[in-house]
């Protein structure tokens, strides 16, 4: 597997167009976005791409219509284009995601066929940093 994750870091330095997103408010990604077309005019441009990153699929809830265009998304991406995704959630809960056991199942089906699936474990490189780089203040035994 980790081959397989060298060679699509080794595409991403061969100057493929590729797109990293990150699934959060503010980003084309909240409930709501299907009105007014912001998340479909978003996911038609994303479907231009060689590559698309979703980061933190899960992150934020979608309603129905954003699922149901997200599953169309990623339907007519397989087999065609690379996508790669990441998400703390579990498979076992990405019906949270796409708000139907039978459209998760379909989607997670279409993203492993191919794939190389990389789980994580352990504690977040975030938290690690952020106590890595916290030091407290010298000579100081209490806040005020």
């Amino acid at each position: 597997m980790q081959t397989e994750a060298f060679e699509a870091f080794e595409a991403f330095r061969g100057g493929y167009p590729f797109r990293a997103e990150f699934c959060a408010p503010g980003k084309g990604w909240e409930k709501g976005s299907v009105e007014g077309g912001r998340l479909a005019r978003k996911l038609a441009w994303l479907a231009r791409c060689d590559v698309v990153i979703l980061d933190e699929l899960g992150y934020v809830p979608f309603d129905k219509a954003g699922a149901d265009l997200l599953f169309d998304f990623i339907s007519q991406r397989y087999e065609r284009r690379s996508l790669v995704v990441t998400t703390n959630l579990p498979f076992a809960r990405w019906s949270e995601v796409f708000l139907d056991p039978t459209a998760a199942a379909a989607v997670i089906d279409r993203i492993v066929h191919h794939a190389a699936v990389l789980q994580t474990t352990g504690d977040s490189y975030r938290l690690a940093a952020a106590k890595r780089n916290h030091k407290p203040a010298a000579g100081k035994k209490g806040a005020r």
